[in-house]
């Protein structure tokens, strides 16, 4: 099992591999999603929450620069993905 905290310091470092000098998109629908699916924000005390398997897979991918969705070179959502 994940936890969201560790699954945020994956994509923390993803986006600034990725866009040093700004928030990639992934980074910043990651966060929408956690808000969204797991009612908690990555910056929240309770980010210590166990997060659902298909959640944890599909953003450690993203993170792993191995998703389908997005640019693994800029993080940009890709359109039509």
């Amino acid at each position: 099992m994940t936890t969201l905290i560790a699954l945020t310091r994956m994509m923390e470092s993803y986006s600034h591999a990725v866009a040093p000098t700004r928030e990639c998109e992934a980074w910043r629908l990651f966060i929408e999603e956690c808000r969204c699916d797991l009612h908690r924000l990555p910056s929240s005390d309770k980010a210590d929450l166990l997060v659902p398997e298909g959640f944890a897979q599909y953003w450690s991918l993203v993170s792993m620069g191995e998703s389908r969705d997005f640019d693994p070179k800029s993080g940009d959502y890709l359109v039509g993905a």
